[in-house]
């Protein structure tokens, strides 16, 4: 038997031959769990065989990322001192909106840093010169600027003020799920996560992709105090739950190996 969980349902950068591609694969699994409605829908509409499409919860990434570490607090290491720290966490990539987060904090260079805490799949020069030319205090620090173990990246979100994920595409953001779990305020556009979890985080709080002035606003409130954090994610157990649900309704299919 086979079985497929499934965090995205196509990729971000779709070719024109993704979905007869993806029709293919979705058309093999005996079951196959997504994360929300929308997803189940897509997938069928795809070719994935009636009724093998099922939503398990996604669960909270907040506890796998340990404690943080005081020795790697940004904050201590680039001497920010009470300055208010703006996230951008994650891999960077080019649908991530990286841009509009510079131009929604233009002219903050006095007030306010940027710290992009993740691994870099694009090159971040281009990056650099837009915030120079808006004014922002932008931090590409090579401790931060990479793949971070887990106390390191708890570090990040616990010193953080506000933790924006400005996507332009996207359905569904791991990072989104730690958000709740380290009480740090967040700012999303409405493509980071499915609505079912969009609902977590305070309305203020979601934008449309690309409204810089949207992004400006929720990002003023979250430093402010006024924004309070999402809540968590579902629990680890609930998805073991739902997946052990899902695989109970699985029946063995007889197979011929052979001939007497």
């Amino acid at each position: 038997m086979l079985s497929a969980t499934l965090h995205e349902a196509l990729p971000y950068h779709r070719r024109w031959y993704h979905r007869a591609a993806y029709r293919r694969f979705y058309s093999c699994p005996h079951a196959v769990a997504v994360h929300s409605e929308g997803h189940r829908r897509l997938l069928e509409e795809i070719g994935a065989r009636p009724g093998v499409v099922r939503v398990v919860p996604f669960g909270d990434h907040g506890d796998a990322l340990g404690d943080p570490d005081p020795a790697l607090s940004p904050r201590r290491c680039l001497g920010l001192a009470d300055r208010p720290l703006v996230l951008f966490f994650g891999l960077v990539r080019p649908h991530k909106g990286l841009h509009d987060l510079i131009d929604a904090l233009r002219g903050t260079h006095e007030e306010a840093s940027l710290l992009v805490a993740g691994e870099p799949l694009e090159p971040m020069e281009p990056y650099e010169q837009h915030a120079r030319s808006a004014g922002v205090d932008l931090l590409l620090d090579r401790e931060y600027l990479r793949y971070l173990s887990g106390p390191r990246a708890a570090a990040c979100l616990a010193d953080a003020d506000a933790l924006v994920l400005p996507y332009r595409e996207g359905t569904n953001s791991g990072v989104l799920s730690v958000a709740g779990a380290h009480s740090v305020p967040t700012v999303v556009t409405s493509v980071v996560a499915p609505p079912e979890y969009l609902a977590l985080v305070p309305g203020d709080g979601v934008c449309a992709p690309g409204d810089v002035a949207a992004l400006r606003v929720a990002i003023g409130r979250a430093l402010d105090g006024t924004l309070p954090p999402p809540a968590r994610f579902p629990t680890w157990s609930e998805a073991a739950e739902a997946h052990l649900e899902l695989w109970g309704h699985l029946q063995p299919t007889p197979q011929v190996v052979g001939q007497a």
